[in-house]
């Protein structure tokens, strides 16, 4: 879903063409590329428990410009049976959800 300001549905300059996240020792790691990103400010990786209120864990600084970019960040999770996490990537007033 892609929201602009107006409530009206706009596009993204980005391409996520590979997103995944995996669980080691009550670590989860996230990987991540993209390719272009055209205006793209920066990314909000997201986590929640129960998958409807989502808490930001990290924010990370997009590489910008054309080719391909190459994300990764770790996050120490609780001893929970459920784990929810999204990408917001943040384009001037849009922004986008990448749930996982």
């Amino acid at each position: 879903m892609v929201l602009v300001k107006d409530n009206t549905i706009g596009v993204l300059p980005i391409y996520i063409f590979f997103f995944t996240a995996s669980l080691t020792n009550q670590t989860t790691q996230f990987l991540w590329h993209t390719s272009p990103e055209i205006n793209t400010s920066y990314f909000n990786v997201e986590y929640s428990n129960n998958g409807k209120e989502f808490a930001l864990i990290s924010s990370i600084k997009a590489k910008g410009s054309t080719g391909k970019k190459e994300y990764a960040i770790n996050f120490k999770v609780a001893n929970q049976p459920d784990h929810y996490y999204r990408i917001k990537m943040i384009y001037l007033i849009y922004y986008k959800f990448l749930n996982r």
